[in-house]
């Protein structure tokens, strides 16, 4: 099932993420709870993280005017090293695609 955003609105219900905003850039952290990070190819598609930049970038609470990317954060207990996935900027053509996402596989 294809479900299509007419607005930022609709999505930005769905943000559960922190941000950080410097200059007119914003940047996107989604924490993670699982044990199994994904891997960075992954990573770069997750569309997750892609539609929390767009909601970033469109939204009229949050003043920046692009994105510099996103990041899968796992937080590990005590000693264990915190493990990042980076998402690269969304440029124009995957902004477009965000749109439409697919929902419930």
């Amino acid at each position: 099932m294809w479900q299509e955003f007419h607005n930022i609105d609709d999505l930005l219900g769905c943000v559960k993420a922190d941000k950080e905003v410097t200059g007119d850039t914003g940047f996107v952290f989604d924490y993670k709870t699982g044990k199994t990070p994904l891997s960075g190819p992954k990573a770069q598609d997750n569309v997750q993280l892609q539609l929390y930049q767009l909601a970033i970038k469109e939204s009229p609470d949050i003043p920046c005017a692009h994105t510099g990317g996103a990041a899968l954060v796992y937080p590990r207990k005590d000693s264990e090293p915190i493990t990042q996935r980076t998402q690269e900027a969304l440029d124009a053509e995957k902004e477009q695609r965000v749109w439409l996402v697919p929902l419930n596989g």
